[in-house]
């Protein structure tokens, strides 16, 4: 399945998702595997094991405002869904 994100992007998302206990998981190697096998990025058509693992743990501000803006729009999104002013 292909993603609109980076692969910087998916991994940093899966971290924050993961350490708010969103998968009920234990490995997060096992996390990122099924990711790298079912999922491609916007750039790239596979996605390794190894660039995740590598990206989970590294990200950077660029990355970080990327994410940030995306789920920015999707609470604005629940807010006119379930709050409409």
């Amino acid at each position: 399945m292909e993603l609109k994100l980076t692969i910087a992007q998916l991994a940093l998302l899966l971290r924050l998702l993961y350490e708010e206990g969103i998968f009920v998981v234990i490995s997060i190697a096992s996390l990122l595997r099924f990711f790298s096998l079912h999922f491609m990025s916007k750039r790239q058509k596979q996605i390794s094991y190894g660039s995740m693992n590598k990206l989970y743990y590294s990200g950077d501000q660029f990355t970080g405002y990327a994410v940030r803006e995306l789920l920015l729009n999707m609470v604005n999104r629940l807010n006119k869904m379930f709050f409409p002013i």
